[in-house]
């Protein structure tokens, strides 16, 4: 369930074993809440002494301090965490695009990648935040609960373990469906993104040529498809919250129906009955977060995902750094001589171009669509890697 992508942050395994722990202990402290809460009822029920109903409510009340607490100490964690490696995969994704060039950018599209960066970069720490202690409350706390209620009656523990199982493969139905739209959703900003970011770009041209109109009702229309499918998403995640809300209810309803037939027959001791029922809502309680944020964290999923398919992208690796100096002189050359490139599809690049630059001149770089301006700037850069050349720089 943890998605890998996660796990190649810094510090994912520890900051997860340390939540694990606080998870184990929070699972402990809402036992105790549920069994201290149980026996003050139960006492009240048995008419016994006002004395003896001050201990069990005082650990109650203790249990749920030191719950609060371990929540809010979970939850700093976790947002410190996620800031600090949002922020380191902010770092690595402006780096890398600085080291693949402007022929990065061209191919995934100024739009995508400014929204990537500006808006994709809060996403994935939403996400990393609030998936962390959500898996782990659903991997830990729910079992520790139902092995107590198993063991004061083991005919209950087993209705609550058989239901998990359906509620969760209604959830993982539910949320594929949800991850497929969501995909989609995604895919559908990036092109809006890109849209709007060369309607500005080429708003005079437009203009010029006369056909802005023409151009606008194109951006209405992706914005459109946008609106549609962020639509679908939202209905795919109102259902599951229904379906996901409806079964634990039905469920505990079930367990309730099931403990009140037993009280009435005298099968079952009042105490047992009263922990279990008491139990049974934290018991799908960790289940209800996850599906409820599960949504949430889609769009920070699919946009952790565009950043690591960026830096992921090789970087040339037969390059030089100058070193540092202060200005270009007038004798100062860039010789290049036999430069071959062609690109990975075979495309048309450079061929055998021998060329050099001296001092300070202005020099125009002029030719057809295609015919290789932007590619020799780029290899110039480092940004591409050559096949074939010889290239000085300052001797």
């Amino acid at each position: 369930m943890i998605d890998k992508t996660l796990m190649r942050l810094s510090g994912m395994k520890r900051i997860m074993t340390m939540l694990a722990g606080f998870a184990l202990v929070q699972a402990f402290v809402i036992l105790l809440q549920g069994k201290f809460l149980a026996e003050g009822i139960v006492h009240s029920w048995n008419r016994q002494s006002l004395a003896g109903l001050w201990l069990p409510l005082g650990l109650f009340a203790t249990a749920f301090v030191i719950r609060q607490l371990i929540v809010w100490v979970r939850n700093r964690i976790g947002a410190r965490f996620a800031m600090t490696s949002s922020a380191w995969l902010q770092a690595q994704l402006l780096k890398h695009l600085y080291a693949l060039g402007p022929a990065a950018v061209a191919k995934e599209g100024t739009g995508n990648l400014v929204t990537m960066a500006l808006d994709g970069i809060p996403e994935a720490e939403n996400y990393i935040e609030l998936i962390l202690n959500k898996i782990l409350n659903m991997s830990i706390i729910p079992w520790v609960l139902v092995a107590y209620i198993w063991y004061e009656n083991w005919l209950t523990g087993f209705t609550l373990l058989i239901m998990f199982p359906i509620i969760i493969l209604f959830m993982v139905i539910l949320g594929l469906a949800a991850q497929d739209k969501s995909e989609s959703q995604y895919a559908g900003f990036q092109k809006m993104s890109n849209h709007f970011i060369d309607s500005l770009r080429g708003l005079k041209t437009l203009q010029l040529m006369g056909i802005s109109r023409q151009y606008a009702n194109n951006v209405y229309d992706v914005s459109e498809d946008y609106r549609k499918q962020t639509m679908g998403v939202l209905r795919i995640a109102m259902l599951s919250t229904f379906a996901l809300d409806f079964f634990t209810t039905l469920s505990i309803a079930v367990v309730a129906v099931f403990l009140g037939i037993k009280l009435m027959d005298g099968t079952i001791p009042l105490y047992p009955a009263m922990v279990a029922l008491i139990l049974a809502p934290e018991y799908f309680m960790p289940i209800r977060d996850f599906g409820t944020d599960y949504h949430a964290t889609l769009n920070g999923k699919n946009a952790m995902k565009a950043i690591w398919q960026v830096i992921d992208q090789p970087l040339p690796t037969d390059t030089n750094v100058l070193p540092a100096f202060s200005r270009w002189r007038a004798q100062d050359t860039v010789t290049i001589n036999h430069l071959d490139f062609t690109y990975p599809n075979e495309r048309a690049g450079i061929q055998n171009a021998n060329l050099q630059f001296t001092g300070t001149e202005k020099v125009a770089i002029i030719g057809a669509s295609g015919s290789g301006k932007s590619t020799l700037l780029n290899l110039i850069g480092g940004f591409l890697q050559p096949q074939k050349a010889a290239m000085t720089v300052r001797g």
